[in-house]
């Protein structure tokens, strides 16, 4: 069986997840500067979706193959920042923010990972 040439990356995605990083980056150095209420666990989970959404879009930019993959784990990673930040965010724009970037990230990477499990070959290689 022949190898197809890889898709076009999608700059679609890949700039949903940049925006996401800068954005999660942005709001966790607003909380850690002390000009927001901030909790340690909330920091954490910015700076997680920062490193996770950075790293889906430099995986999908060079085409790796297991980039679907992580594209699934950052889009639940996204939608437990929107979670856990959602509440505080009503009084706290720059958590609104990422919340909002962290939403567009969670639906591309939602796509790429539904779009890699209807592909025809699987997921993980056979033993």
């Amino acid at each position: 069986m022949a190898n197809a040439a890889p898709a076009a990356p999608s700059p679609v995605v890949i700039d949903a997840c940049t925006h996401c990083a800068a954005l999660c980056l942005h709001a966790a150095n607003i909380e850690l500067s002390g000009a927001a209420a901030a909790t340690a666990a909330r920091v954490r989970l910015l700076l997680g979706c920062h490193t996770l959404a950075q790293a889906t879009a430099g995986l999908i930019a060079l085409q790796v193959a297991k980039s679907a993959i992580v594209s699934g784990v950052c889009a639940s990673l996204c939608e437990e920042v929107v979670r856990q930040c959602e509440e505080a965010a009503a009084d706290q724009p720059h958590l609104a923010a990422a919340i909002d970037a962290c939403r567009a990230c969670a639906k591309v990477c939602h796509e790429v990972a539904a779009a890699r499990v209807s592909a025809s070959s699987p997921p993980f290689p056979k033993a």
